[in-house]
């Protein structure tokens, strides 16, 4: 958690000081629900893990694209108490595209550093590898302020000799500004 804000910090103070005088036309914060699917041969028994994560995207008006920063943790236990999970962190550029009033359809990519982390309840061992992400998706804006959307994902690096990307799929429930 401390490091999630540390990031949401850091991402708004660096994307507000970078270019002065010039105003922010469009941003969003997205939190992220959904499924990763890992690489059965690599992952079983936990190769579907349940998804949770946040999204800070930013424009300035005179950018053609948006930043995207996430961080996105997924994770599944077993019957005998081994847990596995993947945390990715993010950032990249996203294209959005109005396809009517309330609807932006998107493409986005980027770099991605993903660990790995299996624990016993006992021992944990993480390991960490950087790689690539790359997203597509649809927002439905409700209000001026507040959006819900879909989006498909794909994630890839190594860790421990494994893929620790996967295919994303899931829901996001966010705020505009």
């Amino acid at each position: 958690m401390k490091r999630t804000i540390l990031i949401l910090v850091m991402a708004l103070i660096f994307i507000s000081t970078s270019f002065p005088g010039s105003a922010m036309a469009a941003g969003s914060f997205n939190l992220i629900f959904g499924k990763k699917s890992l690489d059965k041969s690599d992952w079983a028994p936990w190769e579907s893990q349940v998804e949770l994560g946040f999204e800070l995207a930013l424009k300035k008006e005179s950018w053609p694209v948006s930043i995207v920063l996430s961080d996105i943790a997924s994770v599944e236990t077993v019957s005998d108490g081994v847990t596995a999970g993947t945390g990715e962190l993010s950032l990249g550029v996203r294209y959005t595209t109005p396809a009517s009033d309330n609807v932006n359809v998107f493409v986005s990519g980027g770099v991605a550093s993903i660990v790995v982390l299996i624990s016993n309840g006992l021992v944990d061992v993480s390991e960490r590898g950087t790689g690539y992400w790359a997203d597509t998706g649809v927002t439905l804006n409700v209000t001026q302020s507040f959006n819900i959307g879909a989006r498909l994902r794909y994630s890839a690096a190594e860790a421990f000799g494994v893929k620790a990307g996967g295919f994303h799929y899931g829901a996001t429930l966010g705020f505009n500004f």
